[in-house]
């Protein structure tokens, strides 16, 4: 294991991905921007905010957000790196990806159990 190098080959990745500016968190941004911050893995929205329907996942009631549609191949990097990096326990469905903007303190209220944030870059 080498963190930097691991870290290193999330944020290569990421830096490929065509991310979005989030228009459901303006709130926690200091001046009220829309911010880059996308989500990547499952969501309970069947649709986005145009309408369009997203693609089911495999569990029932899930659904894939559009950069896991997208980019599928990235879900075995962050699998790699929560096996290695956190706890052996730990279990997540979503990963939220912000670029280059600071939030405002904040509890998240829809997170179950731990939480976890990696800066990369």
């Amino acid at each position: 294991m080498d963190i930097q190098k691991d870290c290193q080959n999330l944020l290569n990745f990421i830096q490929k991905m065509k991310l979005h500016k989030s228009t459901n968190r303006n709130t926690l941004t200091p001046r009220g921007n829309a911010p880059i911050s996308d989500i990547y893995g499952l969501t309970k929205f069947s649709q986005y905010s145009n309408g369009r329907k997203r693609k089911p996942s495999q569990y029932p009631g899930w659904y894939n957000t559009k950069l896991k549609t997208d980019y599928p191949q990235f879900q075995e990097l962050l699998e790699l790196f929560s096996s290695n990096y956190l706890s052996p326990d730990f279990t997540w469905t979503s990963v939220v990806i912000n670029k280059n903007f600071q939030c405002k303190k904040h509890i998240d209220s829809q997170n179950i159990g731990d939480s976890y944030i990696v800066g990369l870059g």
